[in-house]
């Protein structure tokens, strides 16, 4: 069987882009050297990854999850079900928080709450070189960061903690998170993909979606420096109540990439007691 027959069978089962993602993965080919070697033969250890894939595909496995890896932020991050996949909103939370770190102008302490996988943690410390920590209650997930944060060669401070639990009299000039918002009631509507497979815990919001926020936003307070400021993805628009009263004076939202509002951004000021 050449490349562009098992291709050929894949794009019919799975639709070429995926199919042609898992030929590359499990031939180590890039996606140009597969279409320039379509008549090359597949070797049988490739051929049975290839379509044992597929059918993990059609069970409705994230296409993530089979590969153990997913690019964001132009960085493979490692995947599986121990923390949620990498999305396009995420990213554009990390280049939020990017920005307002570059104007600092000085060297910048950041912390990631529910890192999950670690990858915005790993994103920020590698592209802006931040003193950057990062906590998740999951020790599932932390293990999971901790492997990408090794991948990448950045030093980054985890612990185990329950939102702020652990970092009593801690104090940062960045905090970001994308904490669980799913309205508890639309989890069994979710794809099946996300449904069976990212762990529920990364998802479940409680019953309108905003019980982390309730907690997160006004306890970040007393981790913020004074001029510092709170990046959030969010589900709910009424965040931004939650982060008013919290205190935070100044409140601005970015739309994600289907013009949804997605990233809130609060300062404290420096008047904020």
């Amino acid at each position: 069987m050449t490349l562009h027959e098992a291709l050929s069978i894949g794009a019919e089962e799975i639709g070429q882009h995926e199919a042609r993602l898992l030929l590359s993965h499990v031939t180590g080919l890039g996606l140009t050297e597969i279409i320039i070697n379509n008549t090359k033969p597949l070797d049988e250890t490739a051929k049975g990854a290839f379509f044992a894939g597929i059918q993990r595909r059609k069970a409705k496995e994230p296409l993530q999850y089979i590969l153990g890896k997913w690019e964001f932020m132009g960085l493979e991050i490692i995947t599986d079900p121990r923390a949620l996949i990498p999305r396009p909103e995420t990213e554009l939370l990390v280049e939020q928080a990017l920005a307002y770190i570059r104007n600092l102008n000085r060297p910048a302490r950041v912390l990631d709450v529910c890192t999950g996988s670690g990858c915005i943690a790993v994103a920020v410390a590698k592209l802006s070189g931040a003193e950057v920590a990062a906590v998740d209650i999951s020790p599932a997930a932390l293990s999971l960061a901790k492997e990408n944060a090794a991948l990448h060669n950045v030093g980054i401070c985890f612990a185990q903690s329950d939102l702020f639990s652990a970092l009593t009299g801690q104090t940062y000039d960045v905090i970001i998170s994308n904490p669980p918002y799913i309205r508890t009631a639309e989890l069994d509507c979710l794809q099946p993909e996300i449904q069976n497979h990212e762990p529920a815990l990364a998802l479940d919001g409680g019953p309108d979606g905003l019980d982390i926020y309730r907690r997160l936003v006004p306890a970040s307070m007393n981790h913020l420096a004074q001029g510092g400021a709170l990046f959030l993805e969010i589900g709910p628009r009424e965040v931004e109540s939650i982060m008013f009263g919290a205190g935070y004076g100044i409140v601005r939202v970015v739309k994600d990439y289907a013009g949804i509002d997605r990233i809130l951004i609060g300062e404290k000021s420096c008047s904020t007691v």
